[in-house]
């Protein structure tokens, strides 16, 4: 921390002191909060939709006075009320309840969030999960939960990682398929569980989270709570956290695995300066982007349905057409050899599905522009069940019975053993993954390929062409 003690965040407090006064919190919003869980009262709406109560205005009032009475210069910034502006350079950053929608629909993974920071940096953290009994401190680099040290887990694989997030619906486009592919790649995912999320990975039990749409009260309270418990924090693209601007948080459990993230991550559209789209841009000289298609001419009104809103403004043009040959962006399947050759304003390529073997076999198609597959969230689990139906269908002789079936024979097949199949599959990627980890679960023995060397529990992996 440079320019100060290291033994005293805030210059009113040393940090033993300070970590005395934020595990005396809990007394002061645990009985609020409480009073209110599951009582039936009202929820008001505020004009962005999200839901506030008078529980999340009471807690903030009694935390207000609480710091104000031990810290009475210091800034106060909350969620549900004005400001309160001070003179010494240090400010509290207050979420009363993280997870209002749990809170009204009486689940009880929710929590009070408080952050201290000085110019716009964090000093310590506090995250109380109330109805759970658990707190969470960060004060000069030490992370405890109900005082016991915490920290996190050492992880640094994705296919060993647990990663969480609260919602689908709060992930912006870019982020939801940013974590799809990270899921894929993943041990396991979990939904649900807001400022929890961050609290299970400073303790060991998350590997990554992943939130998207944050405001700074969601921030400021859990940013030390991580870094002190051993984990990296920034934000969805690899930016420094800050009170102005920092709207998505990427943790991960170790340097090596928060690099992994991102770098997969980022292959998807979060790079810095925004999404594709953003940082494809178009011609100035034209209102909208240009997208040229190649597929099924019919699915042009499903996919300008599907993007309307969520794009600038653009237009679908045939990609073969006078009018493709102008387009900014591709969006095709299988177009032929020397599509692009005659779109001289290209900014990036989007397949219309996951593969894109055949693309990086067409040395026509521009090698210095992104080329982005999409992917589907609930493909992989759909191919996984095909492959495993087909899998088990032959080890089981479904088409031998079927045969006996149509002659109205029976004879009798001698079983196979439910062990000891051996299955290889070529291409462990997003897909491969998780189909080579189903069948490893069933008690296959699976052999899978990448090109590029990959780690995946209870498979053997190989990779490169000299294996």
């Amino acid at each position: 921390m440079t320019g100060q003690d290291q033994n005293r965040v805030h210059s009113q407090l040393d940090n033993v002191a300070l970590a005395d006064f934020l595990y005396g919190l809990p007394a002061v919003s645990r009985p609020i909060i409480r009073e209110w869980f599951r009582s039936g009262h009202d929820v008001e709406w505020k004009a962005d939709d999200s839901p506030v109560t008078m529980a999340d205005k009471s807690v903030e009032l009694a935390l207000r006075e609480a710091l104000a009475a031990q810290f009475p210069d210091d800034d106060i910034l909350g969620e549900e009320h004005a400001d309160q502006r001070g003179t010494s350079g240090y400010g509290w950053v207050i979420d009363p309840i993280d997870g209002t929608r749990a809170f009204i629909c009486g689940r009880p993974v929710f929590g009070t969030l408080i952050g201290l920071v000085r110019d716009g940096v964090p000093l310590a953290g506090f995250i109380d999960m109330p109805m759970l009994d658990e707190c969470y401190v960060a004060v000069g680099g030490a992370a405890t939960m109900n005082r016991a040290p915490i920290r996190t887990s050492r992880v640094t694989e994705l296919s060993r990682a647990r990663i969480a997030t609260t919602s689908p619906e709060a992930l912006k486009p870019d982020s939801l398929d940013a974590f799809n592919r990270l899921s894929a790649a993943s041990a396991t995912s979990t939904y649900g569980g807001d400022c929890h999320n961050y609290a299970l990975l400073a303790a060991g039990h998350v590997d990554i989270v992943l939130e998207d749409g944050l405001a700074t009260h969601d921030i400021m309270g859990v940013v030390e709570v991580i870094r002190a418990a051993g984990g990296i924090v920034t934000d969805k693209t690899g930016a420094a956290v800050t009170m102005q601007g920092t709207d998505s948080l990427l943790a991960a459990s170790t340097p090596e695995l928060h690099a992994a993230a991102l770098a997969l991550a980022g292959k998807f559209g979060l790079a810095k300066g925004g999404g594709l789209m953003t940082r494809i841009g178009h011609d100035q000289n034209r209102p909208m982007i240009r997208i040229g298609f190649y597929g099924t001419a019919s699915d042009i009104a499903q996919w300008e349905e599907s993007l309307d809103g969520r794009l600038p403004p653009f237009e679908i043009v045939e990609l073969m057409s006078d009018a493709g040959a102008s387009c900014d962006v591709a969006l095709v399947w299988a177009p032929p050899r020397d599509a692009f050759t005659r779109c001289p304003n290209l900014r990036g390529i989007i397949m219309q599905g996951q593969g894109v073997d055949h693309m990086m076999r067409d040395d026509t198609v521009p090698r210095d522009i992104p080329l982005v597959r999409l992917i589907d969230p609930d493909m992989a689990n759909a191919l996984s069940h095909w492959a495993i139906l087909n899998a088990l269908d032959f080890w089981r002789d479904g088409a031998a019975y079927r045969d006996q079936e149509q002659r109205r024979v029976w004879q009798h097949i001698p079983q196979r053993p439910a062990t000891g199949a051996k299955i290889g599959i070529l291409g462990i990627g997003a897909i491969g993954n998780v189909i080579a980890r189903r069948f490893a679960a069933l008690g296959f023995e699976v052999r899978g390929y990448a090109r590029t060397p990959r780690s995946i529990e209870g498979v053997a992996t190989f990779a490169g062409s000299d294996q």
